[in-house]
């Protein structure tokens, strides 16, 4: 009974966090006393609890430096015109009669270099979603093939947080468990691809999209809703030079990623590589760059603003104080007292013991 209850009162309080919009982390911080107090009915002596909960905030305090990486690193590929680059050319292969699978594909390939679902519908999925209910494609099947591939990349990007976590947490190799995740993903994958692509053909056959419209490379039609903006290309060549240079940090990231190099090297390449494209070819000054760096990329223009607004180090706060208070809740749950019920509790959550 009182295990139902510590977890009813826990949920409420996430819950009322989620529908009045209010940060999680107060609610995480009322989790951890709910469960101290349940680990002191239980005659869990508090020091033990305490002490176990430093000592786990401790030990995954090693993976904060690859968070603050991750943030550097998706503030210097706005900067550099990274992902603008990856956007406007990816733009330009859209069809109407391949609107689904490609946006599916496109923001599949997004979320594996950038490691996040949030970052890959901002960027590849707005404009996907534009392009597409400017081609008149079925908006229900466009919006389900960008959230089905924002995702894809979410959990097995050499560069996601989640895996980054997972690996942290289980003390697995990275590419090893990437590597897992990639071949039990395989069949839903071409499943997915498969579906989208008879999806397309029977929206062609029965109409549901204009004969013959295609994307130009030169002039890409966007849905004025979503960004006002008539021409993807344009739109960041007005803000950075879009040379082949400034697809390298990418490069680098799936080149040492295949080659399985420890991820904080990788992400330290990339890094370098970005940071020298800022310099060079979007002429960045030092101070601009050292600011983009802790609180991020901020764009002048508001529609690439719209687009490519994000990153930097104060992005991840709130990540890390996610995984640290979690890291807490794992501790208390390992004493031996309270094992049986609280790991119920917390394998609910998703928190492994």
């Amino acid at each position: 009974m009182l295990e139902a209850g510590t977890m009813l009162m826990f949920g409420a309080v996430l819950f009322a966090s989620v529908a009045f919009g209010w940060s999680i982390i107060p609610a995480l911080l009322v989790g951890v006393l709910l469960f101290v107090g349940y680990g002191l009915v239980h005659r869990c002596p508090l020091t033990v609890m305490v002490g176990r909960a430093v000592g786990s905030v401790r030990s995954a305090s090693t993976v904060m430096v690859t968070f603050v990486l991750i943030g550097v690193l998706t503030s210097l590929w706005r900067a550099s015109g990274t992902i603008a680059y990856i956007v406007a050319h990816a733009a330009a292969v859209i069809h109407a009669a391949t609107v689904l699978p490609l946006s599916f594909l496109l923001c599949s390939a997004m979320s594996m270099l950038v490691g996040s679902s949030f970052a890959s519908a901002a960027t590849m999925g707005t404009i996907c979603m534009s392009l597409g209910l400017t081609m008149q494609a079925n908006p229900v099947m466009l919006g389900g093939a960008i959230l089905a591939g924002v995702y894809v990349g979410d959990r097995c990007s050499p560069v996601s947080t989640s895996a980054l976590l997972v690996k942290q947490l289980t003390h697995m190799n990275l590419f090893d468990n990437i590597t897992r995740m990639l071949r039990t993903g395989a069949v839903p994958f071409a499943l997915s691809c498969v579906v989208y692509v008879a999806a397309a053909v029977v929206a062609t056959s029965a109409g549901e999209t204009s004969a013959g419209a295609t994307v130009d490379a030169a002039a890409v039609a966007v849905a004025p809703d979503a960004t006002g903006v008539s021409d993807i290309g344009s739109l960041f060549s007005s803000t950075f030079d879009l040379h082949w240079l400034t697809v390298i940090p990418a490069l680098l990231v799936v080149v040492l990623a295949l080659l399985r190099v420890d991820v904080r090297l990788l992400m330290l390449a990339s890094i370098a590589a970005s940071i020298a494209v800022c310099m060079g070819v979007q002429h960045v000054g030092w101070v601009d760059l050292l600011r983009l760096l802790v609180f991020g990329y901020h764009a002048h223009d508001p529609q690439v603003a719209a687009l490519l607004d994000g990153g930097g180090m104060v992005s991840m706060i709130t990540v890390m104080a996610i995984v640290c208070i979690s890291s807490a809740y794992v501790a208390i749950a390992r004493h031996r007292a309270t094992t049986t019920n609280i790991c119920v509790i917390f394998e609910f959550l998703g928190l492994y013991c």
